[in-house]
This record gives structure tokens, sequence and C-alpha cells, in this order.
């Protein structure tokens, strides 16, 4: 069976998952932080059974420690991954070498296979149908697959993508590990925004927070193959974009920082991106404007008054976006009319009014809609 989680439960569930006893799938779309989550649950998991967490890439844990493995399967075929050959005394395989008392230099240190303690967190482990018999060995029979036994003490963290993301990636299923724990990670991007609002992730520039609040899920996790005209990138890529919107000799005319952007979150993307930069940034505080449309009455006329190409996607730009605001709270169709009786645009007005009406009825019943409705009938046939 497979569960349904949100991002903030990784760090809990990845901590149980360290136990020998409870080996954990985590599935899910890119970028939603599976296995950066992971490893912060393995170096809590350590601290509760008071070791210290250490990274084996780095150093065979000793004593008092306890190991993390962390093996990127990415790219990896099953030659990379096959058990020791020797030439020349030396291992001609990769991977062998990492896993915990696989190799004969895990011995150090003072550590036996009865005593070590640890856990191996395997990352994109379903980018290779043939990679995935070797976790089954590893859970199911306990056994690394050159005669080696996996210790006692050691747990087991794998993350992937599902097939349906369009990422490569192959279905890890629980037939093929039995009693293993099955999560797949959903999208939420309020965990993206209480994450970094509440000063546990890096600040993000204002820009991506308002159209994360803007697009909801759809933002965050829309990938490439998708149409033109849907939001950008996933979380890892705005956080990437939003570094680059913050540095303070930002322009959107710079050929070197629409280089940057394009690096971090592509073509379209970055194009889809900059437009909404170049509106933003000529908007003022959207927020403060809606919250209080009188206290800024002169603010609104003059941006109203753009007739230029630039002026007109603004304005378009904002129609959709206080639809949206109505769709998620009717209450706020008072405030944005009196927005809209600011500009003083009655085709802008009706346009926004229209769409309201179709897709929140609820809207028809309010004094804002009954007074504008009194005033353009003939609109409205």
């Amino acid at each position: 069976m497979n569960f349904a989680i949100k991002p903030q439960d990784i760090l809990e569930l990845s901590m149980l998952g360290c136990m020998p006893e409870n080996p954990t799938v985590f599935s899910g779309a890119n970028g939603l932080g599976k296995s950066e989550i992971a490893l912060q649950g393995a170096r809590e998991y350590a601290k509760s059974l008071g070791l210290t967490p250490v990274d084996t890439r780095e150093k065979i844990p000793g004593p008092g420690e306890y190991g993390i493995t962390w093996v990127n399967f990415s790219g990896m075929a099953p030659e990379d991954i096959r058990w020791p050959v020797f030439s020349d005394g030396a291992y001609t395989h990769r991977i062998t070498d990492q896993l915990p008392f696989a190799s004969e230099r895990w011995a150090m240190n003072g550590y036996t296979r009865d005593t070590y303690k640890g856990v191996v967190i395997c990352d994109e482990i379903g980018k290779e149908p043939d990679l995935l018999k070797m976790p089954a060995q590893w859970v199911n029979e306990r056994q690394w697959g050159n005669g080696e036994m996996v210790p006692a003490h050691v747990g087991f963290i794998f993350t992937t993508n599902d097939s349906k993301h369009n990422s490569h990636a192959y279905e890890l299923t629980s037939d093929l590990i039995s009693r293993v724990q099955m999560f797949t990670v959903e999208k939420d991007v309020n965990s993206f925004l209480n994450y970094h609002v509440n000063g546990s992730g890096e600040k993000l520039h204002p820009l991506i927070t308002l159209c994360c609040k803007h697009h909801g899920e759809d933002f965050l996790f829309t990938q490439d193959y998708e149409d033109p005209g849907k939001p950008f990138a996933c979380p890892r890529s705005m956080v990437k974009a939003s570094r680059v919107l913050d540095a303070p000799e930002f322009d959107d005319k710079s050929v070197v920082h629409r280089a940057r952007l394009h690096a971090a979150i592509g073509t379209r993307a970055t194009v889809e991106l900059l437009a909404t930069y170049r509106a933003w940034s000529r908007l003022g505080n959207i927020e403060a404007m809606i919250s209080d449309p009188r206290k800024h009455e002169d603010e609104i006329k003059t941006f109203a008054k753009d007739n230029t190409h630039n002026g007109k996607q603004t304005i378009a730009s904002v129609i959709a976006m206080l639809v949206k605001r109505v769709q998620k709270d009717s209450s706020q169709f008072g405030n944005v009319m009196e927005f809209f009786n600011i500009m003083g645009n009655e085709e802008d007005t009706v346009t926004f009014v229209a769409i309201c009406v179709q897709s929140v009825p609820e809207v028809r019943t309010q004094a804002a809609f009954v007074r504008h409705y009194a005033d353009n009938q003939i609109f409205y046939f």
C-alpha cells in the first residue's frame, strides 16, 4: 500500500526509516525535498540515539558515531554496481566500497558488523529497471550481493520519481520489496511557502512568493513537457531563481542575468518569469492597493494611464491575478471592485466582473456587484 504525505511529513518518517525494520520509499515529483529532508531525518535520528552523525563518504564512523551512507544512482548502469572485480589489487566498480561492511575497509575504527549503526539512503533508485533488483536483495535478504551480509543495525531509505512525472523513472513497488513503507510525497505549495517564510529555509524574493500564492500548486510543479502558458518549475529551481532576482544588481534586460535564470529554470520558465517580473515591478505594492484602494488612489491612477503594449499586458496580468484572488476568497470582491473603479476603465472592470461571475457565482449577491450591474447592464446582454 502506498500512502500520500506532504513534504513536512518526510522528516519524521525518515527518522522511522532509519530503523532496520522500517525500510522506506519516498516517491514524487522533482524538487520536493525528498533527499535533503531524508538526510536531515537521518541526522536527527542519530542524535536521538546519542550518536554523532557521520557522512561515510568522508570517513568511516567509529564508536559513538552513526554512519549515513548516501548513494545517488542517477546515471548509473548495472555494470557500475556489480560486485568487486580485482584488477591489479583494486576494485573496478565504485559503489561496492561505499556500502557498510561490503569491503574490508569497514572493519577499521573499532566497529564490528554487530555494533555498527547506520542508514543507507539510495537516491534516484528508480531510473534504471535493472537496478531495482538490488534494493530488493538488500532489504528482503539482508545481503549486499557479494556474499556479504548487511549489518543488523543498518536501515534503508529509497527516493525515486514516479513514472507519471515524466522523469524517466520506473515504479518501485511494494511487490518488489516486501514489508516496505511506501509514501508518495504530494506537491504542496503551502508547505514550500511555510518552510521559507517561517525562517527554516532561505528567504524568497517577493515575486516568487506572490506567484506561489497566485498560481498555487501548478507554479512549483510544472515540468518542461507541459504546454506553454503554464507556470514555472520545481521548488529547488525557484529557490535558484529567487537568488538571481534578489541580487542587488539584478537587471531584467541584462544578458548575464537572463542567462543565469535560464540556467536555473530553463527557456520557457525564464521568458514567463521575466514577463511577470516586469509587470510586478510596475505594480508597486499590489497587496496594499487591494487592501485599501482609496489610500493608494494616486498610485493606482498612475499605472492605469499606461496605454503602451507592456502596460496593457500588465493590466491583463492584474485581471487574471485578481480573479484568482476572488476565487480563493469571494469576500475580496468588494475591495477589488473599488480598485477597478479607481482605475476608471470600463472594459477592464467588465472583463474582471464577467470572469468572476462565471467562476464565482456567489459574487452576484454582493453589494459591489449589484451597484456595478445597475450601471452596466448593457454589457451583459
